[in-house]
């Protein structure tokens, strides 16, 4: 995706678009916790984000509905605008039992963050 000169219309907002009825939610299954597969709604596409003062980056975002109406709508960014929408929330799921597991290593074995031993010496 070229970034040079792709200034546009803004976009709505991620959350402008979860009560948009021009939002496309396909039902798909993803793979989800324990080991689980879990049919969610996906809508996506890609978007260019800028800041002031620094260079434009290229965004693929996504939005998770849970057609259960279990958990509350969810927002994703990747910079890889070459994945799917439902590699980035497979890789968000697996990426959230990966911290999950640390923290409660960190809690419960008193297992130090590369932060904490920074200053050690």
């Amino acid at each position: 995706m070229g970034l040079a000169g792709s200034e546009g219309a803004r976009q709505p907002t991620l959350a402008a678009r979860l009560t948009d009825s021009a939002t496309d939610w396909p039902t798909t299954t993803v793979r989800w916790y324990a080991g689980q597969t879990r049919a969610v709604r996906l809508a996506t596409a890609t978007a260019v984000w800028y800041h002031s003062g620094l260079p434009p980056v290229a965004l693929r975002w996504v939005l998770v509905l849970d057609p259960q109406g279990k958990f509350e709508p969810q927002a994703l960014l990747s910079t890889n605008t070459e994945l799917s929408a439902s590699q980035i929330a497979e890789w968000f799921v697996m990426r959230w039992q990966l911290e999950v597991t640390f923290e409660e290593a960190r809690a419960h074995l008193g297992i130090e963050t590369q932060r904490q031993l920074k200053g050690a010496t």
